[in-house]
């Protein structure tokens, strides 16, 4: 039997605080620690949907809007982002997606920063669609790829196989460079710069990860 959304979301969040308080956070180029929450910029964050929950956490409490599927596991995301100070847009390419686009959108325009995930909400895996760069050129903003990995950490048994960093994790994040929505390749270099900002990220957590467990 399935746990009902609201009884899902307060054990999802409480999970998360309890996790979250004891990661640490590392920039996956220069192995020095990233800054908890992390400032956000007036732009497009877009991540793999795998990545959501570490990224998420970092860039907690900032006001930052994210789009959010309408389908039950969206419901409980919705509420464990707003307990983290997100604002969410419900709808997905496959559910509510027109007006989940223009609540986003809005968003975006009324000064906020964004966050998408490209393959989300149902896959496939690390496969960018056109929505991140159509959502970031209607709000006028520019696409900033990021990627995390970690160690410890489990990976759920989903279409993504969803990261959740163990208790006391090191969690590696990069950062990517400013992407222009507007150019008719942005979905290709956006795919390929969140793989190589993964690739990036695994290997550091390979290599540094070694004493974490």
């Amino acid at each position: 039997m399935r746990i009902r959304p609201g009884l899902a979301a307060p054990l999802a969040w409480a999970t998360t605080r309890v996790l979250g308080e004891t990661w640490r956070f590392l920039d996956a180029r220069t192995g020095g620690p990233v800054e908890s929450p992390c400032p956000v910029r007036h732009v497009v964050y877009a991540l793999w949907h795998e990545h959501l929950l570490p990224l998420a956490y970092l860039h907690r409490g900032q006001g930052a809007a994210a789009l959010v599927s309408r389908h039950r596991d969206g419901e409980i995301l919705a509420r464990v982002l707003g307990r983290l100070g997100y604002e969410t847009a419900r709808g997905s390419t496959t559910r509510g997606g027109p007006s989940g686009f223009r609540e986003l959108v809005r968003a975006g325009r009324s000064g906020r920063a964004l966050a998408v995930t490209p393959d989300g909400p149902l896959g496939p895996r690390r496969r960018a669609d056109r929505g991140a760069a159509r959502a970031a050129a209607a709000a006028g903003l520019d696409l900033v790829p990021v990627a995390a990995a970690a160690r410890p950490a489990w990976r759920l048994s989903t279409w993504d196989r969803f990261l959740v960093p163990a208790p006391g994790a090191r969690v590696w994040v990069a950062h990517g460079e400013l992407l222009d929505p507007s150019d008719p390749d942005a979905t290709r270099r956006l795919e390929e710069a969140l793989d190589r900002l993964t690739d990036a990220c695994e290997r550091a957590a390979g290599k540094g990860g070694a004493g974490a467990g």
